[in-house]
């Protein structure tokens, strides 16, 4: 199986960000060389810390009052949807479709690091003072 491997192209200026996504191209490729036996709690272990990053990153996100919030809670759902799935089925002796959703979660990332969290690390780079978080009106009047 041919795996995706960061490359510093991907890193976004947000330490905790890169250094997480580093760590998760690590794991992939590390669990895609793992037989049946072993993948099964390596599994386990992968998507619960997707889902504490995914928890980070949201909770970030509420702390900035990020518009893009809805659609990223959306897509991480989306994503760990299928994993959920997966693990179903390997818990039922079927690593077949863990196997497959492994595969396609270097992809998923690249797209979800370049259409969700750039936004994100770039609203963590230039926070919006308080004020303007809340505002609902326009921000300016113009005479």
């Amino acid at each position: 199986m041919h795996t995706l491997l960061w490359s510093s192209a991907m890193e976004l200026g947000h330490a905790g960000m890169d250094e997480s996504h580093r760590l998760l191209f690590e794991s992939l490729g590390r669990l895609a060389r793992l037989a049946d036996r072993e993948f099964t709690p390596a599994w386990g272990a992968l998507v619960q810390r997707l889902e504490a990053d995914f928890r980070e990153e949201e909770a970030l996100m509420e702390r900035l009052a990020h518009p893009g919030l809805r659609a990223h809670r959306e897509q991480h759902a989306s994503m760990l949807a299928p994993l959920h799935r997966a693990t179903g089925a390997l818990l039922r002796g079927d690593p077949a479709p863990a196997r497959q959703a492994l595969a396609q979660l270097p992809h998923w990332f690249v797209l979800h690091i370049v259409s969700m969290d750039l936004a994100l690390a770039e609203a963590a780079a230039n926070p919006l003072p308080p004020a303007l978080r809340t505002a609902s009106g326009p921000l300016h009047t113009y005479n």
